[in-house]
């Protein structure tokens, strides 16, 4: 959602270029499993140069769900992980995913954008952002820890 380079794809891609260079200096495997079959193998510099090239490869894409894809890949995440699902968009199916990754053992953490930061007046009605509290309790029913994030810094265009 949005439009350059002031879309929740570039904030997400961020945040996560952030949080993936601190867990992986202290030891902790990052998977995208969506993006690739097996994590890769190096020092956590080299997995690190990895990961920012997977995410400036990433493209929005409208085709399929965030559910379809969890779904899809759920049997590709490593036992015990703790599964991060970056969300601008209210997904009705995620709800039902997120309790079978919680079934299967996986801990959940949903990251939650307000698309309608990004959006202008006139598109406003016509998208349910992720961040409406309804969906969160939603997510939080369903077993997720959901975390709103900040747009701080972005400024308003």
């Amino acid at each position: 959602i949005g439009e350059g380079d002031r879309t929740t794809l570039e904030l997400m891609c961020g945040h996560l270029a952030y949080i993936c260079a601190r867990i992986l200096r202290q030891g902790v495997q990052v998977q995208f499993p969506v993006q690739e079959t097996s994590i890769g193998k190096g020092t956590p510099a080299e997995r690190e140069r990895e990961i920012l090239r997977i995410l400036a490869e990433l493209e929005a894409d409208s085709r399929s769900s965030i559910a379809s894809e969890v779904s899809r890949v759920q049997r590709n995440i490593l036992p015990g992980a703790t599964v991060h699902l970056l969300l601008s968009i209210a997904d009705p199916n995620l709800p039902q995913a997120i309790s079978e990754l919680r079934r299967s053992g996986h801990s959940v953490v949903c990251m939650v954008y307000d698309a309608l930061a990004f959006l202008p007046e006139s598109k406003r009605n016509k998208t349910e952002s992720a961040a409406a509290h309804a969906y969160q309790d939603r997510l939080r029913s369903s077993g997720a820890y959901v975390r709103e994030m900040s747009l701080d810094g972005l400024g308003k265009k």
